[in-house]
């Protein structure tokens, strides 16, 4: 029997949260059985695709040579991002070499006189015509805001050899930090600096890197995870970095700059390591931080932290409840090393303007929120938006019934989502949504008749499927799969190992001896989908949505003020957002921890520095 006392309050969480759910008529169609209604979330431009369809040989070997095009395009990509090697038709040019077709500059002290004797006349002036784009045209393409512009300026210039960006402490290395909330532009800023390093030919120079797979996909590049344990992630073995890694010096040897997304979900132990591991590969004194690298932190401290980990913000001058006259251990003073690194940010540019939100009122909310500092007026607009109040109606009506058939197994038309990473550099990662056109299976001998009354007569039960059909609207796969449409994608089996405890199930007569773990390991092969109906805040982190149904009923023991922030701030207007039921006042006032309102308030000076800096910039 299960410890009904270690799980009692998470269950009544589940149990009611479900009953709100019935009560609001979400799936209030579960029963009608109209197999017309599932065909109608079927669009004509897949109409020709059959939902299911029995493995033939040729679908067979067409899914083989599909998964070994996507392992290829996956290795293209990847090799592209740590080399910075695009191909030759991305009509870019070399900074230094437009720079030296314009200009030729003469040393006054090395030119012969006669030379210049020789000639009988001064040659016309030409004017040269050049698109390059400079700073101001990229930051002007990306529609920059103030704040945002002067941290462009900031990194482009130091790249491009400004004296007054590369003054200051540690001999030049830039390690700034670029702080905001939810909304403010962190991703746009960073898709304009990488529009930068591309046109003048320098993207081999930076790394972008993301703890998350769906952050990642935000900046266009790879997590930290995948980037440093490469092949060695998906096999189960951590990778073994050593002196000398050839592997890793080349795949360091170019790099100056690295960003850093999301940094909120990175830990101190995580960054340690990582540091250990750039100057390995750089080959510099561990006392150097980053290897020298140029380091540049986005993040919202207000934000989910990181899971196993130390947030960046622990301030270890608090009291501490250790022992005194304890030593610390090897992962507490690693731990002490990267918060070192953080207290060397010698930049900090703020953005606080607000570029996601459109509701004046709405965002004035979420700015008290973030400090715990919520009013009654704030309580009651938000009640506004519970179901069944005049303004939002109920989740059976439009717009909030929108790919909802009633049943949550695979219905043609039905919105998905990845739950594995299967190729983080195209974008296929934990999180990306999609809409479910066709699976393809191998015939089972074993009968599946009348194994369940709940769903409707022409209900299929597939045992063994082979792959499924994803439509992904905005897909970053570039090869053309033979006899798909260029948005669907082949989406495979994929092998997961996990372990499981099972002592609370034991009977008494069955309990192992103390040094004895009741531990199971499983291997299970199944497609990497679950339906899209519902996903955890967590994985909201990061992402602008629209018609967004949110729980604000916290179990018992959350005091995290991000649980509320994050599913809160994801919609553009307050009237993309409906709550789900009523919940108590006190939720809005929960405020920050301490530690992370001593960080904030400690990055304050820096950042009058860094303006009073670059004050042409801000």
């Amino acid at each position: 029997m299960i410890n009904t006392t270690k799980r009692s309050t998470e269950d009544k969480y589940i149990e009611e949260a479900i009953e709100a759910v019935e009560n609001v008529g979400r799936f209030s169609h579960i029963n009608t059985h109209c197999q017309s209604s599932l065909n109608e979330s079927i669009d004509s431009a897949n109409q020709q695709l059959v939902p299911f369809v029995s493995a033939t040989t040729n679908l067979v070997r067409l899914n083989t040579k599909w998964q070994e095009q996507l392992k290829a395009e996956k290795e293209r990509v990847r090799r592209s991002l740590i080399t910075g090697n695009y191909d030759e038709e991305d009509n870019t040019i070399n900074l230094q070499a437009a720079k030296d077709a314009i200009v030729t500059v003469l040393n006054p002290n090395s030119y012969n006189q006669n030379n210049f004797d020789s000639y009988g006349s001064i040659l016309p002036v030409v004017s040269i015509a050049t698109n390059f784009p400079n700073q101001t045209s990229i930051a002007d393409e990306f529609t920059l805001n103030r704040e945002q512009r002067a941290a462009f300026m900031i990194i482009t210039s130091h790249l491009d050899g400004d004296s007054r960006c590369r003054t200051g402490d540690n001999n030049g290395q830039l390690i700034m930090c670029i702080p905001g909330c939810g909304g403010t532009g962190k991703s746009q800023l960073i898709r304009a600096l990488s529009k930068y390093f591309l046109v003048t030919k320098r993207m081999q120079v930076m790394r972008k890197l993301a703890p998350t797979g769906i952050a990642a996909a935000e900046i266009g590049d790879m997590t930290i995870h995948s980037f440093w344990e490469g092949g060695h992630r998906n096999s189960g073995k951590p990778r073994t970095i050593k002196p000398g890694d050839l592997k890793l010096e080349k795949e360091w040897r170019f790099v100056e700059y690295l960003l850093i997304d999301e940094m909120s979900m990175v830990g101190l132990n995580l960054l340690a390591k990582r540091n250990r591991i750039i100057c390995s590969a750089k080959h510099v004194d561990p006392q150097v931080p980053f290897g020298g690298v140029n380091v540049i932190f986005f993040r919202d401290y207000l934000q989910y932290r990181p899971v196993y980990d130390a947030p960046l913000h622990t301030d270890f001058l608090l009291p501490s409840k250790k022992k005194s006259g304890k030593l610390p251990t090897e992962k507490e003073i690693q731990q002490r090393v990267a918060r070192s690194l953080i207290l060397q940010i010698n930049c900090i540019v703020k953005l606080t303007q607000q570029m996601r939100t459109e509701h004046p009122r709405y965002l004035q909310l979420l700015e008290r929120l973030r400090h715990g500092q919520c009013n009654y007026d704030d309580y009651e607009l938000l009640l506004t938006r519970v179901v069944g109040q005049s303004s939002v109606g109920f989740l059976r009506d439009e717009p909030w019934n929108k790919h909802v058939p009633g049943l949550l197994p695979l219905v043609p038309g039905m919105p998905v989502i990845l739950t594995q990473n299967i190729a983080i550099e195209l974008g296929l990662i934990n999180g990306m949504n999609g809409i479910f056109r066709q699976l393809v299976y191998e015939e089972d001998p074993v009968s599946t008749d009348a194994l369940s009354e709940t769903f409707p007569n022409n209900t299929r039960y597939i045992r063994r499927p082979l792959y499924a059909l994803i439509e992904i609207v905005r897909s970053k796969i570039e090869c053309n799969f033979e006899y798909l449409q260029s948005n669907l994608v082949p989406i495979p089996l994929m092998e997961q190992i996990f372990r499981i405890n099972i002592a609370d199930v034991l009977l008494k007569d069955k309990k192992l001896k103390s040094n004895h773990k009741a531990i199971l390991s499983i291997k299970r092969r199944a497609l990497p989908l679950v339906p899209a109906y519902c996903i955890t805040t967590h994985k909201s982190q990061g992402q602008t949505l629209c018609n967004v149904v949110i729980d604000l009923q916290l179990p018992n023991e959350t005091d995290d003020i991000t649980a509320i922030y994050v599913p809160l701030s994801r919609v553009k207007r307050l009237a993309d957002l409906i709550i789900l039921r009523y919940f108590d006042y006190t939720i809005l006032t929960m405020k920050p921890s301490k530690s992370q309102l001593a960080e904030i308030e400690r990055l304050d000076k820096p950042y009058l520095g860094t303006q009073n800096r670059f004050i042409k910039w801000f």
